[in-house]
């Protein structure tokens, strides 16, 4: 436990004041395996790509079977920005192996406009980054699952974060690594507050898996994320199938944290000085990063100082869902002191 500590004291009290989340990039992006490219095959991939799509923008396994939703499936194109094929090794909604795929990216102004209007809310660019760590028992063997690992399992996990646009890293699966997953697993409840990780990460999740003389494969999950912890059993078939599973189910609870439904949310109207504006493409680049925020609707400019600038903006979810995605950008930070309401005081990191 002495490594674990070492994190709580040290890390968890550096990490917690800078926690970076990830961008995701390629939201609008799917690539299908497709059979030819005769219309029929070609109007299945592109249906089954907006299937994709729908996922990783809300967040809900679902969405593709949400009220509202079933018009864009008739005509899909329509909000198509670019298409055409290619040979890959395995891409999006391909578990593996090779072969021709339709590469799809759909029009964000468009389709996130046909989303909102059909009732779905939209679970931002900024995303939490998650540390997997999971290991395998089997034939009274234990193995830990690393970035490396050539049997599969890491394929497994990689491909279903990559469905629902989750930012993961998997441990190098070093000495270190291997003394602070098995630790964690033995941390009470009451500790996970304070619980950090080596790698710089928003979440962790952790997997404990084992064969059962039944043929299936049981697990046992955690989910560490804002102090608090969730667990849960699974099983399955295969040990690939537990694991797609439970990255499913660590997104799900993720995004029922972050991601409000749409008929809950909130506007609020925040103001927003950032410091540390000292050159015009500082300027134009926080323009750009507020607008590409999906918690902010509207955005505009109200008062410029030779150092600053004073934006007032139109939050979605409100001024705790525009904490949540500048928190999880590398773009801004809080300076000292706490925050008025409705008020922020934030530098250019």
């Amino acid at each position: 436990m002495r490594w674990v500590r070492y994190l709580l004291l040290v890390a968890g009290s550096v990490l917690a004041l800078a926690s970076e989340g990830a961008q995701v990039r390629g939201l609008y992006e799917a690539e299908i395996p497709t059979a030819g490219g005769e219309p029929a095959a070609k109007a299945e991939a592109m249906e089954m790509a907006l299937r994709v799509v729908l996922v990783k923008l809300t967040g809900d396994r679902n969405a593709a079977q949400r009220e509202g939703v079933a018009g864009l499936f008739k005509e899909p194109q329509v909000y198509i920005q670019q298409y055409g094929y290619q040979t890959s090794e395995g891409g999006q909604g391909n578990a593996g192996g090779g072969g021709r795929v339709l590469a799809v990216k759909f029009d964000a102004k468009a389709l996130s406009g046909a989303l909102r209007r059909a009732g779905l809310n939209l679970w931002g660019r900024e995303r939490p980054l998650v540390l997997v760590g999971v290991s395998l028992g089997s034939g009274g063997k234990r193995a830990m699952v690393s970035r490396d690992d050539a049997s599969g399992y890491t394929h497994a996990i990689e491909h279903q974060a990559r469905q629902r646009g989750l930012p993961i890293v998997i441990p190098i699966m070093d000495e270190r690594d291997r003394a602070w997953l098995s630790d964690l697993q033995t941390l009470p409840a009451t500790a996970t507050g304070e619980v950090s990780n080596p790698y710089g990460a928003d979440a962790i999740l952790t997997g404990h898996l084992d064969d059962v003389p039944s043929g299936l494969w049981e697990a046992k999950w955690s989910l560490f994320y804002g102090g608090e912890v969730q667990r849960w059993p699974s099983q399955g078939d295969s040990a690939e199938t537990v694991l797609e599973e439970g990255v499913d189910q660590g997104t799900d609870a993720l995004v029922a944290l972050l991601n409000a439904p749409s008929d809950q949310l909130s506007e609020d109207i925040v103001s927003l000085t950032v410091h540390g504006v000292a050159a015009l493409d500082h300027y134009a680049q926080l323009q750009h990063y507020l607008e590409s925020l999906e918690a902010v609707t509207h955005s505009s400019v109200v008062r410029v100082q030779p150092d600053s600038v004073e934006f007032v903006v139109i939050a979605r979810g409100g001024e705790s869902a525009l904490g949540r995605a500048i928190a999880l950008g590398k773009y801004l930070e809080p300076m000292s002191g706490d925050p008025a309401p409705g008020h922020y005081q934030l530098r250019l990191q």
